[in-house]
């Protein structure tokens, strides 16, 4: 369910009969072949259970270790056309691009950028070390893409400042899928402040929620709107 959701939103045509799609990773307590549809999945190892930050990262560097192996084995099999790899995220594709970087002629890797992880790691986590890593560790994927491709300007701008070639990069906003489900309403009477974006930490939610407690000392009737979703659960 989860990895549909964030599949289904940033790479929806991804979803189709007609394109065989498998996805390489590590299984959250099995391992293996999973198959539904033209959709296959492939976990070569099982994920460390547990919620704790320092395990996530560990099942980060497992998941590029399968990623690595299983298309090191796709490139030396391949001997038609190359085959299209594509990373989620920059931080998600070191494996798929330490494989690029040994077969380039039979892979061809496509980068999604989605947003900007090395500056959460600097300015929510204040940890330098880990924001120069991560900064390497992207300007290497990204260097190794055969497209790129960001969300907006903000993205595309990052992209650029990585070094990468223009003539690699399409950009490609994130999809409506509500196009005919929403209704216009009146504006509201009352001060009002919208907030519209995922409901994680980095997006700043609880740096608004004690602001909005500043501005009610001053516009008594002020209240705030919030829109947006988890992984898992819409709010």
């Amino acid at each position: 369910e989860g990895l549909s959701w964030k599949v289904g939103r940033a790479l929806p045509w991804l979803f189709s009969d007609e394109i065989p799609v498998c996805f390489l990773g590590i299984g959250k307590g099995w391992r293996g072949w999973k198959q539904n549809g033209s959709l296959s999945c492939y976990a070569l190892l099982k994920a460390i259970p547990s919620d704790a930050r320092s395990i996530y990262h560990i099942n980060r560097v497992l998941a590029w270790l399968t990623n690595f192996i299983a298309l090191v084995g796709i490139a030396i099999q391949s001997n038609s056309s190359p085959q299209v790899v594509l990373a989620h995220t920059p931080q998600f594709g070191l494996g798929a691009a330490l494989a690029k970087f040994l077969f380039p002629n039979r892979l061809r890797f496509v980068v999604r950028v989605i947003g900007n992880d090395p500056s959460v790691s600097l300015l929510v986590r204040r940890s330098r070390w880990r924001y120069r890593l991560e900064r390497g560790l992207e300007r290497f994927v990204l260097s190794t893409a055969d497209l790129v491709l960001p969300m907006g300007t903000y993205t595309y701008d990052l992209a650029i400042s990585y070094g990468v070639d223009p003539k690699r990069i399409v950009v490609l906003p994130f999809p409506v899928r509500w196009p005919y489900r929403p209704e216009i309403a009146d504006l509201p009477t009352k001060p009002t402040v919208l907030f519209c974006g995922r409901l994680i930490k980095e997006k700043g939610v609880h740096i608004l929620l004690q602001a909005m407690k500043l501005v009610q000392l001053r516009v008594s009737d002020a209240h705030l709107v919030i829109v947006g979703d988890t992984d898992n659960e819409a709010y």
